[in-house]
């Protein structure tokens, strides 16, 4: 029977994805943990600790500046009008070859299999000048902030190509995410783009937008970032911010109350306020609220309690639910005092778990729907950024020179010109270091002594002999 089942199987073909398409257009609005919020809602979260994290995170992320490379060797390519390649560094090449403590984009990796002794780097070309000035508006910079952020609040990021009559794109501009629907369709998964809505809604092709989203396991055109996925947990820390808000600006109880023994008319509490606020009014631009009451006449100030405002444990958490949603270090959240170890190690562990992530899906992104308008042999990477201890880098070297390495291979992995010296090409032995050609290999018969030249020779004298103590 499952081999008349096989026999009878149809396989798939790219023609026949119209079921696919059709069962996944449909998201469900809600999952288990609620109602999603959306895109306007999410912008509406953007506050003060949200902005910090965003933006330590995409400042840190867009401050890498992408490097671009091509599949080739120097000679050929410098025939393809003024690329300006250049050959690979030392340290450029150990990252390729996953010798260092992260390797690149897994798209990076897809071109450098049996290429690598044959990559350059580009330094000129029309990619490179869109991606540093992507319009009259924006430098490259700015734009890769805006799209590091945008993932981070909204889950993905949209961005118009405008190619003016060519092939490939001559500037770029970013799309509000809250603006824009993805419309599936029938025999395609995107039929087309809605940016805006009415009448100034704009139609745009699915070749017209480079759009790049996190993963979403409810919605396979959607997007859930760090801000989507703890919304439950910071929606208690906004509540808590609204509460505080409301009770200063309306929810709050009166600075002070008059007492009035024998009761006061309307125009006399009139007069009461308007001569209160013209003695004390423009004392640091004071805008004191005063009730009245009949009884006996007695002004007290109001104090709130301290629970009633945004105590220390609350903010406290707070640090700690967004420094663990977006991957933040905590040091750089607070003001506490932080010791030098903790402060590395944080760093270090931002730049791999939070940092390089988003390196890599910018990377990923660019290599599959971007470069190929221009050639296959392109590809984009960027620097190692999970920087290594000097610590750890200090104490490696004389292990490294005494396991045979020479100075000058030393000096080239730490990109450092070599010394123009032929002793800094040999093989360092002996405890003290010394080149492998300094080593006499015949005994000597005698201890030379070098003496310095203001200091008289004088024999070395043999210890006296010890005698023996008896017990």
């Amino acid at each position: 029977m499952a081999w008349l089942d096989f026999m009878r199987r149809k396989e798939v073909s790219s023609e026949q994805l119209g079921d696919y398409f059709a069962t996944s257009v449909k998201a469900p609005n809600s999952t288990v943990i609620g109602r999603r919020p959306t895109m306007s809602e999410l912008a509406a979260r953007y506050g003060m600790l949200v902005h910090r994290c965003v933006q330590i995170n995409a400042n840190t992320a867009a401050s890498i500046t992408p490097r671009l490379f091509a599949l080739g060797d120097t000679q050929t390519l410098t025939k393809a009008r003024g690329l300006n390649p250049k050959p690979l560094s030392q340290k450029t090449k150990d990252f390729m070859r996953g010798q260092m403590s992260v390797q690149p984009s897994s798209s990076v990796m897809r071109k450098l299999q049996g290429n690598l002794n044959d990559i350059v780097e580009i330094e000129n070309h029309p990619f490179l000048d869109l991606i540093e000035d992507v319009n009259d508006q924006m430098e490259g910079v700015a734009f890769r902030e805006g799209f590091y952020s945008d993932l981070q609040i909204f889950g993905r990021n949209f961005t118009l190509l405008v190619r003016d009559g060519s092939k490939q794109p001559t500037s770029m501009w970013r799309l509000l995410p809250q603006m824009m629907k993805i419309v599936p369709g029938k025999d395609e998964f995107i039929s087309h783009y809605e940016y805006g809505s009415g009448t100034e809604m704009a139609r745009y092709e699915p070749e017209d937008i480079f759009w790049v989203h996190q993963y979403d396991p409810s919605d396979p055109y959607g997007g859930v970032g760090p801000l989507e996925a703890w919304i439950q947990t910071i929606d208690s820390q906004f509540g808590n911010a609204a509460f505080i808000e409301n009770m200063y600006r309306r929810g709050g109880s009166p600075d002070y109350v008059l007492m009035a023994k024998g009761g006061m008319s309307e125009a006399q509490k009139r007069s009461f306020r308007g001569e209160f606020r013209r003695l004390f009014g423009r004392m640091v631009n004071r805008q004191d609220t005063v009730a009245i009451l009949s009884g006996e006449a007695e002004l007290k100030p109001l104090q709130r309690s301290p629970k009633e405002l945004q105590t220390v444990e609350q903010e406290q958490f707070t640090v700690d639910a967004l420094s663990m949603a977006f991957g933040v270090p905590k040091s750089l959240l607070t003001t506490d005092d932080v010791n030098l170890a903790n402060a590395r190690e944080g760093s270090v562990t931002h730049a791999l778990t939070t940092i390089l992530p988003m390196l890599r899906r910018f990377e990923d992104a660019v290599n599959q729907r971007l470069l190929p308008m221009w050639s296959d042999r392109l590809f984009l990477m960027h620097d190692n950024p999970v920087r290594e201890d000097r610590d750890i880098r200090i104490r490696e070297r004389p292990s490294q020179l005494r396991a045979g390495y020479t100075v000058n291979e030393i000096r080239l992995a730490d990109d450092m010109e070599p010394l123009d010296d032929a002793r800094a090409n040999e093989p360092l032995v002996g405890t003290d270091l010394i080149p492998l050609s300094m080593v006499s290999t015949d005994a000597p018969d005698e201890l030379d002594v070098v003496f310095d030249d203001d200091q008289e020779e004088s024999p070395i004298e043999a210890p006296d002999p010890v005698e023996e103590v008896e017990e």
